[in-house]
């Protein structure tokens, strides 16, 4: 059974309800009912890939939009029942770009962002605009586009201005500050945690974005880590990266798999070596339960920079262990 198949069977309350209403062979009449089947469905969309990362997911969230799709094509329905459906296939087609993204698809998730912006544009809706903007600042970092990433976060920052809640202003700038970090800016990366922090203070509110949901202390403090690792402030990069691991919500389970791979690698700059290698072997157990290439492949910088302590045993040991593990671990395509 291939991961799409369990994810399918197993979430199915399921299969049905997580790929939205069975089509009719005749075009239907939606209607208010089909908005809230289809939020239903992006929401379960939410909790797979926190659970198992979006290589295992990216293939459900494509053949939802294209079913959304099809169905608006196919039935009658009023202004107010388009618009929202609308809105939801943009959602879907951003939040397919993110699971691209996480699956090492960089090109298909660049494709779903663009796809997500023409119909924030269409649509006249800033909120789909500044989730793909958001989106696109954080894989430009990870491309190395660093000036190209803090544009996007200051693009995003300016169309949610009229309505930005505290929490996702918070988000937005802390999107713009790791692209500062990453050019060597130290002033103006501290200047925009300092606000961002302030901002997640205040707490959620009933008009945050529904997406919003994973920005927690947890998620800001490994972005604040990956800050001060751009800018070499290695201890205040590791006490990050406890306070993410110390934080971070049972339920999302990739988010810890993550966090303790950044743990590793800043105890390997910090010549932590023998934590280092128990924490790499937590994440590499983590990640043979989820389906992200981008983890895997943090793991594998990981391991080569513990290759240079390959003459210590445990160190030794764990390379040949780890190794094993990632090469025979299954693709995004099965369990």
């Amino acid at each position: 059974m291939n991961r799409f198949q369990f994810l399918t069977s197993t979430f199915g309350v399921g299969a049905g309800s997580l790929l939205g209403s069975p089509e009719s062979a005749e075009p239907t009449r939606l209607g208010q009912d089909d908005v809230v089947s289809w939020q239903r469905t992006l929401s379960l969309l939410y909790e797979l890939d926190a659970q198992y990362g979006g290589g295992g997911v990216y293939e459900l969230a494509l053949q939802s939009r294209r079913q959304l799709r099809r169905l608006l094509h196919r039935a009658s329905y009023g202004p107010s029942t388009g618009e929202a459906l609308d809105i939801i296939a943009g959602e879907l087609s951003k939040y397919a770009g993110w699971l691209a993204f996480d699956a090492g698809r960089q090109a298909e998730a660049r494709y779903w962002w663009l796809e997500a912006s023409h119909t924030a544009r269409f649509a006249d809706d800033d909120r789909l605009l500044v989730g793909a903007l958001r989106l696109m600042s954080q894989q430009a970092v990870d491309l190395d586009r660093v000036r190209e990433a803090t544009d996007l976060a200051q693009a995003a920052q300016q169309a949610a201005k009229p309505w930005g809640t505290p929490r996702l202003r918070s988000n937005l700038l802390v999107r713009e500050a790791v692209g500062h970090a990453r050019t060597g800016d130290k002033q103006a990366t501290q200047q925009l945690f300092h606000q961002a922090e302030a901002l997640l203070g205040a707490g959620p509110r009933d008009d945050d974005p529904p997406w919003l949901h994973f920005w927690d202390e947890a998620d800001f403090a490994c972005c604040e880590m990956r800050a001060a690792l751009a800018l070499g402030e290695l201890p205040l990069a590791e006490r990050c990266s406890r306070t993410a691991l110390a934080a971070v919500r049972p339920e999302y389970s990739r988010n810890r798999v993550s966090y303790l791979v950044y743990r590793a690698e800043v105890l390997v700059k910090q010549r932590t070596i023998e934590e280092a290698v128990i924490t790499a072997a937590q994440a590499v157990e983590g990640a043979s339960e989820v389906s992200s290439t981008r983890i895997d492949t943090h793991i594998g910088r990981v391991r080569t920079e513990l290759a240079r302590y390959s003459g210590q045993p445990k160190v030794a040991e764990f390379l040949d262990w780890s190794g094993q593990i990632m090469t025979t671990k299954p693709n995004g395509s099965a369990v």
